[in-house]
C-alpha cells in the first residue's frame, strides 16, 4: 500500500482463480509501529465460473437440427450476483443460438445456463 503526503493511499490486488469474498485493507502510521492498524477499506470480491465438469461439451449436429447444452455457473463467494446475461459470439453467420439464464446468482449457489444451437437446413460450411 502506498500513501502520499496527504494520507491518500492506493494499492493493487489481483485475485487468484476461484477466489471471492471480502478483502479488508489495514494501515497505520509508519512513524508509529505500536499503533494498532485501522481498517481503511473493505472491498467485496465477486467470483463465478463454470463447473469444472461442464467446461467442454461435444455434440454432432446436422443441418436442419438443434442441440441444447446445459452448463452450471457457480458463485465462488457468499455475495449475491445480479444482472447476469449471456451472449454467444463467433458463430457462423447462418447459425442461431439462444440462451436461457436467470438474472441472479445467490452467494455460494449455482444457476443453470442453457444454450440451444440451431443449424438451418441447406447450410453448408466450407472447410478451408
Amino acid at each position: 500500500m502506498l500513501t502520499d503526503a496527504n494520507g491518500y493511499w492506493q494499492t493493487s490486488f489481483s485475485t487468484l482463480p476461484g477466489q471471492a469474498g471480502e478483502l479488508t485493507l489495514f494501515a497505520h502510521h509508519p512513524g508509529d509501529p505500536t499503533e494498532a492498524p485501522q481498517p481503511e477499506a473493505v472491498v467485496d470480491i465477486y467470483g463465478m465460473g463454470f463447473a469444472r465438469d461442464d467446461q467442454f461439451q461435444v455434440s454432432e449436429l446436422i443441418e436442419g437440427a438443434s442441440a441444447t447444452f446445459s452448463f452450471t455457473l457457480e458463485n465462488y463467494g457468499d455475495l449475491d450476483i445480479s444482472g447476469l446475461s449471456a451472449e454467444v459470439l463467433g458463430m457462423p453467420a447462418a447459425w442461431s443460438a439462444t440462451t436461457v439464464l436467470g438474472d441472479s446468482l445467490i452467494g455460494d449457489g449455482s444457476v443453470e445456463l442453457e444454450l440451444t444451437v440451431t443449424i438451418p437446413e441447406g447450410n453448408v460450411i466450407p472447410f478451408e
